[in-house]
């Protein structure tokens, strides 16, 4: 069959000019066997094995006014006034087996001032940089972090906030030290800094990392640069409306552990302002797994929304229910019996519930209604008990 590749069945070529697959023969003329056993078997080779990833170093917003955000992003939403918590991140930092000793990240001050009006800034950039101090505060590399690119190392990790681009700045102690990236598209943390928009900022701000020589730089453990590498920047729409909505809070309370033995239907978000509107598709749910509770309703009451699941929330998940337009999650563990938060059940949570009813203390019922009648007294306590007994394993960590 001339001029044709029959792409069904899996095809096997023999020298001559007859190739078989699992649906029958076709006769091909002979250019097309040398190509596919010649210059072809390369091409399949090269499409199997695509080219790593270009190292890159990217600065991504984790949270806002102190709520994280669902996921690191590179783009959101703010308002005058707010503070905006972004990481340094760097990833695939080994595209030929380089092993990351130093890396050096700065942040382009001429950038802070790239929306319409106003500024995107450093909190607490002018009180310090004016009078050469320094804002640990504010810009900062957490070497406790588990995500840092040399957690568990000896490095040295500084921040130079005098200058107007602050400087990061990370190596590790000893050569010897350095590794490959382990996890192929992982963001490895480098820093952290708290930025901070001006009351009368306006527009779209494009905070960058600086492009310039040797400024932001990856060196390898015999001190040569990693070459090339991509920078992202963190884009920042300012909304300066006044309408800008967003989660201040929610019952459960977000990062809580619902104790309840009947798992959990309900949760209620508060809202900073009115809304206008709301549908299930403002809100998003997760829990790790390829099945997370469905939204079957959503009702409410001006400011206030209370969200009904359907399946409810699984022992031993973190369910996150995200508001898509502000990118504000709310997360709740599932622990039947969980009465002091542990992240798992034991004979500690009965404890802790029969001392909060003896000194009349108040129990939340998300944490003491563990049989779910809509009060919390002793009947909770047996309740507990009953789980314990039955070996209820459950469990979290707490966040």
């Amino acid at each position: 069959m001339q001029g044709r590749i029959v792409p069904a069945g899996t095809t096997y070529v023999r020298a001559g000019s007859t190739a078989t697959n699992r649906t029958g023969n076709q006769t091909m003329q002979k250019w097309v066997c040398v190509l596919f056993l010649g210059m072809g078997t390369g091409l399949l080779s090269a499409a199997a094995e695509p080219s790593p990833a270009n190292p890159t170093m990217s600065l991504e917003a984790v949270s806002i006014n102190g709520i994280p955000l669902s996921a690191p992003t590179s783009s959101l939403v703010a308002a005058p006034g707010d503070v905006l918590t972004a990481k340094i991140f760097v990833r695939d930092f080994s595209p030929n087996g380089e092993r990351l000793r130093a890396y050096q990240a700065t942040l382009d001050w001429s950038s802070f001032e790239s929306g319409e009006q106003g500024k995107i800034l450093p909190k607490d950039y002018d009180a310090t940089t004016a009078r050469s101090k320094e804002n640990p505060e504010n810009a900062f590399i957490d070497t406790k972090d588990p995500d840092f690119v040399y957690d568990g190392r000896a490095s040295l990790a500084v921040v130079d906030t005098i200058s107007f681009g602050y400087r990061y700045l990370g190596v590790l102690v000893n050569h010897e030290d350095a590794r490959p990236c382990e996890v192929p598209g992982k963001k490895y943390v480098c820093g952290t800094i708290n930025l901070k928009v001006s009351d009368d900022a306006k527009g779209t701000f494009t905070i960058k990392l600086d492009r310039s020589p040797k400024a932001t730089v990856l060196r390898n453990d015999v001190n040569q640069q990693i070459v090339p590498f991509d920078l992202e920047d963190l884009t920042v729409t300012v909304d300066a409306s006044g309408r800008l909505v967003r989660i201040v809070s929610s019952d459960p309370p977000d990062r809580a552990i619902v104790a309840g033995k009947n798992a959990r239907h309900t949760v209620t978000i508060t809202f900073n302002d009115a809304l206008d509107a709301i549908s299930p598709a403002d809100l998003k749910v997760e829990d790790g797994t390829s099945t997370p509770p469905r939204i079957r309703r959503v009702t409410q009451s001006g400011n206030t929304v209370t969200v009904t699941l359907e399946p409810p929330m699984k022992p031993g998940r973190w369910t996150t229910i995200v508001h898509v337009p502000s990118a504000i999650p709310v997360r709740f563990g599932c622990v039947p019996g969980d009465v002091d938060g542990s992240g798992f059940t034991d004979a500690r949570d009965v404890i802790a519930l029969v001392q909060a009813l003896r000194d009349h203390e108040s129990v939340p019922s998300y944490r003491g209604d563990i049989n779910g009648d809509g009060a919390v007294d002793l009947h909770d306590a047996l309740a507990t008990v009953e789980l314990i007994a039955s070996g209820s394993r459950a469990r979290v960590t707490p966040h």
